[in-house]
């Protein structure tokens, strides 16, 4: 399953950019935030300009993103809004006295911005609403009958209108004025994305009204990109002293085992390690003394196969001998390779992955330089050009079957 974890509407901001991507991006910024970067004629920029793009493009974020997550006991009055209980001070005798006001939710917020935007601008600013895990609350219930907004024309609006009950009625008439026609519908700069794994347990399923409303794109769980920096240290019966790995090809390994008998939600993520946790398990290998030390590929992964995934057929994947933590977690300190106590083959080193790879990421290299001083020779054409407006990137309404989407 893909997480929408961050929304980047220039697209990733390194530290190696190109001028003419930068100047861009920096004029961009100073229109949309009144920050003022300067431009330096060189391939890397500062740490201080930098800081003040990560500034920027958070404002950006922050102003055209909402991220919300569902869980079991999430609800309409969480996601659209309610009435809550505000302190505040008697106008006559200045006593404290409980009051109650409408409180909007994720949902309303970003519609109501969305609004605004269509109607001051004539080249109106995109919006996006980021639903993870749609599957762990009763969506349907959720949106309640904001469900039918979902339906949208071919420009991106929504085909039909709800009228909302008082409370929302008189919220957005008082916050959008004007704006505010009686009913909601869905502008084409709203856009709704989200995700879900369709093969978690204890998740609600969607009913088919709800589904129909969306698009929906697999993404297998194999195919997701872990950068080169992402490696742990495996002692195997070809290296017992150990060598470096991808983290994608040993956790591929033990999926490639898995998945003979075994749904996906069982199966290993890129993620399951955080890089600070490789980072531990690489520590953990090259210590004499370990007596105080954490190892999460015992404690952790190995632990997670034996006790969660192969449990009742622990043969699957786990040798004979070590059909128990206690005897795996020993072995690990006694530095048996790792490939006798799981069935996972030979694995393939990071040394010669990156002796396979090397012609092509070469070809990639030569590639990107080659666009990259044309686009610095076009840049210097038109010296006189207007920056493109910020405009976020294109987004789709969608849910993830484990991954993205597009539009309703």
């Amino acid at each position: 399953m893909s997480r929408v974890e961050n929304y980047e509407p220039f697209g990733s901001i390194g530290e190696n950019i190109s001028e003419d991507t930068f100047k861009a991006l920096t004029d961009a910024y100073e229109k949309e935030f009144g920050i003022k970067v300067d431009f330096k004629a060189n391939d890397d920029t500062s740490q201080t300009v930098n800081k003040k793009i990560s500034k920027a493009q958070n404002d950006f974020i922050n102003k055209y993103f909402t991220r919300v997550t569902f869980y079991e006991d999430y609800s309409y009055e969480s996601f659209v809004g309610c009435y809550k209980p505000v302190k505040g001070a008697d106008e006559k005798t200045g006593e404290e006295k409980l009051t109650y006001e409408f409180e909007p939710g994720p949902f309303i917020n970003i519609y109501v911005r969305a609004v605004r935007d269509r109607a001051q601008n004539e080249k109106p600013h995109n919006y996006l609403l980021a639903i993870e895990e749609i599957n762990r609350a009763k969506a349907a219930a959720v949106f309640g009958d904001l469900f039918q907004v979902l339906d949208r024309d071919n420009d991106g609006n929504s085909e039909y209108s709800v009228k909302p009950e008082t409370a929302l009625d008189k919220y957005l008439k008082e916050t959008l004025g004007d704006l505010y026609d009686g009913t909601i519908s869905l502008p084409s700069n709203l856009y709704i994305r989200a995700t879900m794994n369709s093969a978690d347990q204890d998740v609600y399923v969607l009913d088919s009204a709800f589904k129909r409303r969306w698009q929906f794109k697999y993404m297998d769980i194999n195919s997701e990109h872990i950068s080169e920096e992402r490696t742990i240290i495996l002692k195997t019966k070809e290296f017992p002293e150990g060598k470096e790995y991808y983290w994608d090809t040993f956790r591929k390994a033990i999926n490639a085992k898995l998945q003979k008998k075994y749904e996906e939600d069982r199966w290993i993520g890129s993620w399951f390690f955080k890089t600070s946790e490789l980072k531990m398990i690489n520590a953990y290998m090259g210590a004499k003394d370990r007596s105080n030390m954490v190892n999460p590929l015992a404690d952790k992964l190995l632990t997670y196969l034996l006790q969660d995934v192969v449990r009742l057929r622990p043969e699957d994947l786990f040798h004979n001998e070590y059909r128990n933590i206690s005897a795996v977690r020993s072995a690990l300190a006694a530095n048996t390779p790792i490939d006798e106590i799981i069935d996972i083959g030979k694995l393939k080193t990071r040394e010669d992955a990156d002796k396979e790879a090397a012609p092509a990421k070469a070809q990639t290299e030569d590639k990107n330089g080659e666009e990259k001083q044309a686009a610095v020779t076009e840049a210097a054409k038109q010296e006189t050009a207007v920056p493109p407006e910020p405009e976020a990137a294109d987004a789709e309404q969608k849910t993830d079957n484990g991954g993205s989407g597009g539009n309703t």
